[in-house]
């Protein structure tokens, strides 16, 4: 059963889990963040339920729905129904790759949605095309598989298969496929000193449980555990 589950006046998050393959499953979470005007923007629409959907009406007006990533799209189709007035955002390559959906805008380069809302490229991995956002009033960063941080196990091989992609559960960890991705390292390297750079403390992804405060230092411990000290002092 889904539920609304506040961190903050204008950051909801609505866990849920998704199924991989036998024995593998991953918590999957989408976030709602609260902007001027009664505005909201939806990051990552799982598949909500009427309850939910009502929930997150009497919070404001949906208009902004957010497919952060090439991998991060298969309910957006859905959130687009429910809410048909929301702009709907989708990454480089994704109108191609999913020529089914409505999208009324592509991202290119750094992107403000909103005064509130900055959106941010996460360069030289083009498969994955993922773009992390900002939240400037509650300094809240959302990223979708650029770490995970899975703190509950579901499935007998989630646990092996999250540690040898190196996002072990109970740690704060980027997989290994964003270095066998990775087109051009040189490029994330910068793109994830430019995501460091920025005002956040709070840290929601889409794969793990929140981190609530301290999370820019704990991003960056993890980043180093991957990329290696070099790629963050460049």
């Amino acid at each position: 059963m889904l539920d609304l589950v506040p961190l903050a006046s204008t950051v909801h998050v609505v866990p849920s889990w998704i199924r991989l393959g036998p024995g593998f499953h991953l918590p999957l979470q989408s976030t709602v963040l609260g902007l001027g005007g009664g505005e909201l923007a939806i990051v990552s629409p799982v598949a909500f339920d009427d309850a939910v959907a009502s929930r997150i009406d009497r919070l404001g007006r949906v208009r902004h729905l957010i497919a952060p990533s090439l991998l991060h799209h298969l309910h957006v189709g859905a959130g687009a129904a429910r809410w048909p007035e929301a702009r709907v955002h989708g990454v480089p390559g994704l109108a191609s790759k999913r020529p089914d959906l409505r999208f009324d805008a592509t991202f290119a380069g750094p992107t403000e949605l909103h005064p509130e809302l900055l959106a941010v490229p996460v360069e030289g991995v083009p498969s994955f095309a993922e773009y992390v956002l900002l939240h400037r009033p509650s300094r809240t960063l959302v990223v979708t598989d650029l770490v995970f941080h899975v703190r509950q196990s579901r499935g007998w091989l989630t646990p092996w298969i999250l540690g040898m992609m190196g996002a072990r559960i109970g740690t704060l960890g980027q997989s290994r496929a964003w270095s066998l991705a990775a087109a051009d390292r040189g490029a994330l390297a910068a793109s994830v000193r430019g995501i460091l750079a920025l005002d956040f403390d709070r840290l929601v992804m889409a794969h793990g449980e929140p981190i609530e405060t301290g999370a820019k230092e704990r991003l960056e411990a993890a980043f180093r555990g991957r990329l290696g000290p070099a790629a963050l002092s460049a």
